[in-house]
């Protein structure tokens, strides 16, 4: 449930004005689809609203997904009739309420909007209404309509994805599939010892993983949702939770597998220390000590909350935060280089130029590398050779 029904009418309008969706049915609304202005859905439901003004949460925008395998055999007519099923089973049947079929990603997918405020002033009970109502609609829906069910689906590969390089591009592969398929890949591959390492090492990926903000109901309860970020490392799309990928990454396992890690992460990290140390000392300008780095396969990604630089190995499958590289080197009793250390007082002018022209350039969003398809090619040659 959220807030604002003009919020959640304006989304799938806004998207409907740049043709990336339809309405494709107005269920209880007096005039045909063609025929509603904004205006008059959004007072259809102000009229239910209105007869419960103390209750805040008044708007339900449901999504439902389906395998991108589905897309030729879901018509409009077959999705309205999916809507409608689907509604009635979770105890929506007798509301008004709009169904948008989305089109601006890899797998077709529908935005329903309605109100859990009943014409007596009444509200529809919605608590855990997943787990009591959605799952076992969900999946008397995939039997009747003979779709793909969810669990199989997350195993199911469509033919449209051959991953090209290292970064997840939102809208031209299945959400679900590419985030489930990516973090899998990073907690197998890397030795993070931390959320913020393990976060750092999904953002070369073009996602990220999310624990709520602070004091919302998501980051009480402990819970963990994986979203698509653009190049600014902004959220877009419709975020997966954790329970919802196989293997469920959830915020406890996340940190059983940190504390699992630190035992073996060390010596991957000292490898990488000494590749940055040794790049660092043949004195070049950052440009091209920063080109340095990517031919090494290393970079490098920025914690906006706290400003903190991590270094990824993309060869070893290493992360080390910039601020332990000066540790990592003082217990080896290396020389480190200052410009990996937070900005100090007593830096000059000059030095402190080349410390963030040099970052500046690492941290560049242009940076991808074809490691996961490299890793999808092994995966499927050890696979022909079973």
């Amino acid at each position: 449930m959220i807030k604002n029904m003009n919020d959640a009418l304006a989304y799938n309008e806004n998207k409907v004005s740049k043709g990336q969706a339809r309405l494709i049915m107005a269920y209880r609304f007096a005039a045909n689809v063609e025929e509603l202005s904004f205006g008059e859905k959004l007072r259809r439901f102000t009229l239910l609203n209105d007869r419960a003004p103390n209750i805040s949460n008044n708007t339900a925008h449901i999504f439902l997904s389906f395998h991108s395998n589905e897309k030729s055999l879901l018509t409009d007519e077959r999705l309205a009739s999916i809507a409608q099923s689907y509604m009635e089973q979770i105890g929506f049947g007798g509301q008004p309420y709009l169904v948008y079929t989305h089109t601006d990603t890899a797998n077709p997918h529908l935005h329903i909007v309605t109100t859990p405020i009943l014409v007596t002033g009444r509200t529809i009970n919605c608590h855990n209404i997943g787990k009591r109502l959605s799952a076992p609609a969900r999946k008397q829906i995939e039997a009747a309509f003979h779709l793909i069910p969810a669990e199989k689906s997350r195993q199911l590969a469509p033919e449209e994805l051959k991953p090209l390089n290292f970064r997840y591009q939102y809208g031209k592969t299945p959400t679900m599939q590419e985030i489930s398929k990516r973090v899998r890949y990073v907690l197998s591959a890397y030795r993070f010892t931390s959320l913020q390492e393990f976060n750092a090492v999904l953002r070369i990926h073009g996602i990220m993983a999310f624990t709520g903000n602070h004091g919302s109901r998501q980051a009480l309860a402990g819970g963990l949702t994986y979203h698509a970020i653009d190049e600014s490392g902004c959220k877009i799309g419709v975020p997966v939770a954790a329970s919802n990928i196989a293997t469920s990454p959830t915020l406890p396992h996340i940190l059983k597998q940190c504390a699992k890690n630190a035992v073996t992460a060390s010596r991957r990290n000292q490898r990488l220390v000494s590749k940055i140390n040794e790049i660092l000392d043949t004195h070049r300008p950052p440009q091209e000590i920063a080109a340095a780095f990517r031919a090494a396969k290393i970079y490098a990604v920025s914690d906006s909350k706290t400003a903190e630089t991590f270094f990824i190995d993309g060869q070893n499958n290493a992360v080390i935060p910039a601020t332990n590289i000066a540790t990592q080197s003082n217990r080896e009793n290396k020389p480190h280089h200052r410009f990996l250390d937070h900005r100090l007082p007593d830096q000059s002018s000059t030095t402190a130029t080349l410390t963030y022209t040099i970052l500046d350039e690492l941290l560049r969003p242009t940076a991808t590398v074809d490691q996961y398809a490299q890793f999808q090619k092994k995966k499927k040659k050890r696979q022909k050779g079973r």
